[in-house]
């Protein structure tokens, strides 16, 4: 069976889509292509360093603890510094009167997912920094100024250290503590699952809020530098190798009073709401990782031969081939319309913009339906992303098996995606929650409910949540 090489060449529809998003965010084509050019510097940087062949080398060397001491895998951070030192391509995401350019989430996603398409580690060592500096700008102090401008020149790293042993989800059960003494705050306690924990020099830490002895609240605050802070191991994780996933243990480390992030006790709602990016970027993640799981499938299939004709001409590859394109679709479109409906909810309007401009509806239903955005981006695209891989290994054969195809690594590293930034069960949880809200929006119409059929993909993913299929 001959092939139609037309049919299943990959078109990327991020300027499509940007298109149609940008403009009603307020974004001019200057701006659009701006971004475009930051896009383009990132693969210019990624290919000088020929990051599709290295990607596999960090990935088996990892990044390692030495006498207490993160160290990355060689070469990877010339290319980190390359992105974020000589290039600032952090200043894409800083506002404006912060001396950035001033581009939201919805316009530096792209920047985002194309890291990822080369290396996932290497966008969550590069943009985690974006979990730190969004309180800086909303609880902005003039003492912040340094510290945002050093992110800016790639001279900070961050990281969130929030989970703890025994709370994991459930963050309000952290044992943590901070106390006031003086102009100061003191620190201590042990986090796990840091994400470039131990190598990054700046970050969150959430912890209780002790006054008098007793337990007000939790607060959440900027910690910058590492003195007090211990790496007591690095975990030895399935994938994502290159990223370091530390335990810290901070002892009596003190912050000035200012590093406070807003008032004194509400640190879990500060939290809440920097995992509503922080989930988004895992949708922009699956996109990235299915992207380049397809492109290297066709390659191969095109390649490989067996009974001396390339692969691509058989039937059942061909079918695996078309339906991770059509899939490729549906993740972009969670991804661009999720990050839209957070731009919109960040703006201060509905999240959706089925209702106008001006659509005034109770807070609760603004909130309800923006986890009903976010959550349903979140496990739709982490969990019908790994079915995908299973399909996009199996065209390698026995090559998808072993551990030098990038196919394989893509295969471990996503599965990450339906576990951090909150598990699909939670976010299962949260979308059930939500439809209390959606349920009192007049003629309510999903985004993702344009789509009169399901791929394969997502009947397994209806079969193992149900209610989803109601839900999103």
């Amino acid at each position: 069976m001959n092939y139609d090489l037309e049919n299943f060449e990959r078109k990327d529809r991020t300027d499509e889509l940007m298109g149609i998003y940008a403009p009603k965010l307020g974004y001019n084509k200057d701006q659009i292509d701006f971004i475009k050019d930051v896009m383009d510097t990132v693969k210019s940087v990624m290919e000088k360093h020929n990051v599709r062949n290295k990607a596999i080398e960090w990935d088996h060397i990892g990044s390692r603890l030495i006498d207490g001491k993160v160290i990355p895998p060689p070469g990877f951070e010339d290319v980190l510094f390359e992105l974020i030192r000589d290039n600032e391509i952090i200043r894409t995401f800083i506002p404006e009167k912060h001396g950035g350019f001033g581009f939201s989430g919805y316009m530096t996603a792209p920047i985002t997912e194309v890291t990822n398409y080369y290396s996932q580690p290497m966008g969550m060592m590069a943009y985690f920094a974006l979990t730190v500096l969004e309180p800086l700008y909303k609880f902005y102090r003039p003492e912040y100024d340094e510290i945002i401008e050093r992110f800016a020149v790639g001279k900070n790293i961050g990281y969130g250290a929030f989970t703890e042993a025994h709370a994991g989800s459930n963050l309000k059960s952290i044992n943590s503590t901070s106390e006031l003494v003086g102009d100061e705050y003191v620190l201590n306690g042990t986090k796990i699952f840091i994400t470039n924990g131990g190598y990054a020099n700046a970050g969150l830490f959430l912890a209780k809020n002790m006054v008098n002895g007793k337990d007000e609240g939790t607060n959440v605050f900027l910690v910058e530098g590492l003195e007090g802070i211990t790496t007591l191991r690095l975990e030895e994780k399935s994938g994502i190798h290159a990223s370091p996933t530390a335990q810290l243990h901070f002892n009596n480390v003190t912050v000035p009073k200012e590093n406070l992030l807003g008032e004194a006790g509400n640190g879990y709602h500060k939290v809440i709401e920097r995992l509503l990016g922080m989930r988004m970027s895992v949708a922009v993640q699956a996109s990235a990782a299915a992207k380049r799981a397809y492109d290297e499938a066709l390659v191969y299939a095109q390649t490989r031969e067996q009974f001396n004709r390339p692969i691509i001409n058989f039937p059942d590859i061909q079918k695996k081939l078309t339906i991770i394109k059509t899939q490729i679709e549906r993740l972009e479109d969670f991804a661009h319309g999720g990050y839209y409906a957070l731009e919109r909810f960040h703006k201060g309007l509905f999240p959706s913009d089925q209702y106008g401009s001006d659509s005034q509806f109770p807070d609760e239903l603004h909130e309800g339906l923006i986890h009903h955005y976010i959550s349903g981006a979140k496990i739709y695209s982490s969990e019908v992303v790994n079915f995908l891989m299973y399909d996009a290994a199996q065209i390698f054969g026995g090559m998808g098996f072993i551990s030098e195809t990038i196919v394989n690594k893509l295969t471990r590293d996503v599965r990450i995606l339906s576990i951090y930034d909150g598990t699909s069960e939670i976010q299962k949880w949260i979308l059930s929650r939500s439809k209390k809200a959606i349920d009192h929006l007049p003629n309510f119409q999903s985004p993702y409910s344009k789509y009169q059929d399901s791929t394969i993909y997502e009947e397994m993913l209806f079969l193992r949540f149900p209610e989803l299929r109601e839900l999103i």
